[in-house]
């Protein structure tokens, strides 16, 4: 019992040595490391067998079991394979009646071990103590049982005298010496852990620092700074940029609220506060603003524009606030000179509607007072009728002059007016002639809304000249509204006299009607269809929004 003990604390000295120079973590199957490791394994073995537990003549025990076992767990073919083939020869040179048997249980440990390793697919630094002492039971088991090749009947004498020291200490052996290189790996492994932890923590801060740079010269570019206010601990930070739009140097100054809106215009610091104060009193989680600040540096009033982002706690109370500063001076002037291009574009335009008004009106009353100063009917109507055809579009710049849209016109509205004006130059036709107009909600660029309204003007012309004589009343019935998606149509009828039935039209006014059809085909490029029954009517159609705005509002 005392020399399996000394084999055991042999092979528990020995294996710090064999943790120092084996293998620390599985390699390649056949490396110098390996063969390092086989040799190393086969002097400790050799030094096991060396102080032996000799039962009889030739019949030997040591802890060489253990050893082996352990060998073919933890180092793999190639060092294992070495120790066994040393051992083996060495055990065959010492002889006896136990050579065979011996060097028989060096070849089944060995191998029991290399099947083990193979057979277990956990990492070996994972071995639980129990894995080990299982181990330690079933290689000196099959040890045992391989006494039986001694000649009879000295298996018996043997296993009398070897079986309970055997089986109670090599399977603790095996078990502590399991443990003792288990624990290294897990240290090795711990090690190496920690050592590729640094490494990533290192490549992960310099990425940072790259990042960090890459994030500041970004902010400097686009003059954007990035801000944070911890309400709990009332504290700001300001990155370098928003130091740099306030015109100070990076720290020049501790960031605070109160001095952020003391670098604020008097007449925004109230719109500020009350902007940033209202999304904390109101949970909002995002709010944003454009105002101006004052540089420090130069005194210089700058444009910005902020957007700010709210964080809560689990209770939803906004704990801290997440902002962004960008310098938008230069698209605020911009836009501020678009602004003041298009109100100069504007009143030159609606400068330009008025005169030209004034400039038909002019017109008008040059062609009423020659009107006045002929005898001739005929042609004082001819210059009725180009004074009213004048006065339509006269009113097409009345009414954008007077919009605020310079490129439609409300076409009810027009109409309205253009009615009214062609009977109030009939003066007979007053009282007895009356004219009913539904028109849907339409909106007509200029360039329609000029020659639509020269068409209406001689369709009234014609039916108050023409349909209504003798002082009889009648009713002029005009209906305006969307055809098949982009098409206007107007329904137009008289209950007048109607044409003429032997030659199907009015003879005395036949200009009035040509000027009808080269309004809608030429101008409108629309179709113009006749209605021939009690009195007289049209059915007019044309695409509308065919050109585009010539002037955004």
């Amino acid at each position: 019992m005392l020399v399996l003990l000394q084999n055991l604390a042999l092979l528990l000295a020995l294996v710090l040595i064999l943790d120092t120079f084996g293998p620390r973590k599985r390699r390649a199957p056949f490396s110098v490391a390996q063969l390092v490791a086989g040799l190393l394994l086969s002097a400790i073995g050799v030094a096991v067998m060396l102080t032996p537990l000799t039962m009889m003549p030739g019949v030997k025990i040591d802890a060489r079991s253990v050893l082996l076992g352990l060998s073919g767990l933890f180092f793999g073919v190639l060092p294992t394979a070495i120790a066994m083939l040393t051992m083996a020869i060495f055990r065959f040179f010492q002889g006896g009646a136990g050579a065979f048997t011996g060097i028989l249980n060096i070849l089944l440990i060995g191998s029991i071990g290399l099947a083990w390793r193979h057979v277990r697919k956990a990492p070996l630094e994972k071995t639980r103590w129990w894995e080990y002492y299982l181990f330690g039971l079933l290689t000196h088991g099959l040890m045992l049982v391989g006494l039986f090749t001694l000649p009879w009947p000295m298996p018996l004498a043997v296993l009398r005298s070897v079986t309970l020291p055997v089986m109670l200490a090599y399977p603790v052996g095996t078990l502590l010496l399991g443990l003792l290189i288990t624990k290294r790996l897990q240290r090795e492994h711990s090690v190496r852990a920690l050592v590729e932890s640094e490494e990533q923590l290192r490549h992960a801060s310099s990425r940072l620092k790259v990042s960090e740079a890459l994030l500041a010269k970004s902010q400097e570019i686009s003059h954007l700074g990035t801000w944070e206010l911890d309400l709990q601990a009332n504290t700001l930070t300001w990155t370098d940029e928003v130091y740099r739009l306030f015109g100070l140097q990076p720290g020049q100054i501790e960031a605070s609220y109160e001095k952020f809106l003391d670098m604020i215009p008097e007449e925004d610091r109230f719109k500020v506060h009350a902007a940033y104060d209202s999304s904390v009193r109101e949970n909002q989680d995002i709010y944003e603003i454009d105002h101006r600040i004052v540089q420090q540096d130069s005194g210089e009033q700058r444009y910005v524009h902020e957007k700010c982002l709210h964080f809560r706690d689990a209770s939803g109370r906004i704990i801290r606030s997440v902002g962004m500063v960008q310098d938008i001076t230069d698209r605020k002037e911009y836009e501020q000179s678009l602004q003041r291009s298009v109100e100069e574009k504007n009143n030159l335009i609606k400068e330009l509607y008025h005169r030209t008004k004034n400039n038909m009106q002019v017109i008008l009353a040059i062609l009423s007072l020659k009107a006045n100063s002929q005898d001739d009917k005929a042609l004082q109507d001819t210059l009725g009728d180009v004074s009213q055809r004048i006065r339509a579009m006269s009113l097409v710049n009345q009414l954008l002059y007077k919009s605020q849209n310079l490129s439609r016109i409300n076409l009810n509205e027009y109409l309205q007016l253009l009615t009214e004006s062609v009977l109030d130059s009939f003066t007979e036709g007053r009282g007895r002639i009356r004219i009913q107009l539904d028109c849907e909600p339409v909106q007509l660029l200029i360039d329609e809304a000029t020659p639509c309204g020269l068409l209406v003007n001689e369709l009234l012309t014609n039916s108050c000249k023409h349909a209504f004589p003798d002082g009889r009343e009648g009713l002029i019935s005009i209906k305006i509204g969307r055809y098949d998606g982009n098409q206007l149509q107007i329904e137009y009828h008289d209950d007048g006299v109607g044409l003429s039935l032997d030659t199907g039209k009015e003879p005395e006014h036949s200009f009035g009607l040509d000027m009808i059809q080269s309004l809608v085909e030429h101008q409108l490029e629309g179709d113009i269809s006749t209605m021939v029954g009690d009195g007289l009517g049209y059915l007019i159609r044309f695409e509308i929004d065919g050109y585009q705005e010539r002037v955004q509002t």
